[in-house]
């Protein structure tokens, strides 16, 4: 994808990241996890990945880092997307 970003889109393409976990970013997630049920998931995710940036693939894709997350979490609440309750995977 970036060897043909320019030619494609016209431009330079932006900078694209998986950053891994340090340490602050692993204490946050442990923090999140303990502050939320059902957070095993994510929080097996935030103990590998601290941070997703990929602002050149489709409309953009990015993964706030554990500590954004939980201070947007105590400034707005938990949010509930209705789709995603009857949403199932698998039979």
């Amino acid at each position: 994808m970036i060897s043909t970003f320019k030619e494609t889109y016209g431009c330079e393409p932006g900078t694209n990241e998986v950053r891994v976990a340090d340490e602050e970013a692993l204490r946050a997630a442990r923090d999140y996890g303990r502050e939320l049920l059902g957070f095993e998931d994510l929080l097996t995710f935030y103990e590998s990945i601290g941070e997703v940036v990929l602002p050149d693939v489709g409309n953009g894709y990015f993964v706030h880092a554990a500590r954004d997350v939980l201070d947007r979490l105590a400034e707005e609440g938990s949010v509930f997307v209705p789709e995603a309750a009857s949403w199932r995977a698998g039979p």
